[in-house]
């Protein structure tokens, strides 16, 4: 009979311990996927980002031209950013257009954020500052400029490459919201207004400010 209870209390405890394992494991999952930290969103990312009405994303792949992001402590930095369809609607001049592209620096942003865990603590809210234009730098030549003489001056036809002299600035709408779960950050940012910096035109008839809205979409992964 002492035999048997021996053997009855062996039994319980083991079942009891096997109990408060699983208890733990499973209050450890619960911990895993509810321990977030605003620190989570640092890193570089891969991904795409969309100007609209422009459907063709920009894809973050090898090469020097081709877009890419990182999140800082202190900030997003954007680079390589599409831009083609907006300088095309200001400028209106697809012959002026077919000079100025090549001419244009690769246009990069930086801007601040802030971030906190969302209410059901899986996940990030982010506020993307966006309080600074982007800007578009390119060179044209100015009217009285004759563009077929655009040489090396010794008469060999050889190109000589000109520094930007136009900037282009394009507004975006402060405080864009952003989010921030399972290593995927997405946020918008919406062109208010686009203007030039210089007061000089950049064709004869003058330029016109685009009409309607864009919106640089962004759908990045974290690697």
């Amino acid at each position: 009979m002492k035999n048997l209870m021996k053997l009855q209390n062996a039994f319980f405890a083991v079942i009891l311990f096997g109990l408060t394992a699983t208890f733990m494991a499973c209050s450890s999952d619960d911990d895993d996927k509810t321990n977030i930290q605003v620190s989570d969103v640092i890193g570089k990312y891969s991904g795409e980002v969309t100007l609209n009405p422009f459907t063709s994303p920009r894809e973050n792949t090898e090469g020097e031209n081709n877009f890419s992001a990182e999140v800082t402590a202190d900030g997003i930095k954007l680079s390589n950013l599409p831009f083609e369809r907006i300088l095309k609607d200001y400028i209106n001049d697809e012959a002026v257009l077919a000079e100025i592209l090549p001419t244009v620096e690769a246009v990069n942003y930086e801007t601040a954020y802030t971030s906190k865990i969302n209410e059901e603590k899986n996940g990030l809210e982010l506020v993307i500052k966006a309080d600074s234009p982007i800007a578009i730098s390119y060179y044209l030549a100015e009217e009285e400029v004759a563009r077929e003489d655009n040489t090396d001056g010794e008469g060999n036809g050889e190109e000589v490459e000109n520094a930007p002299n136009h900037t282009l600035l394009v507004a975006l709408e402060a405080n864009a919201k952003g989010t921030y779960q399972d290593k995927t950050l997405n946020f918008s940012l919406i062109v208010t207004d686009v203007s030039e910096q210089e007061a000089v035109p950049a064709t004869k008839e003058g330029t016109e400010k685009p009409q309607g809205e864009y919106i640089y979409a962004f759908s990045l992964l974290k690697k």
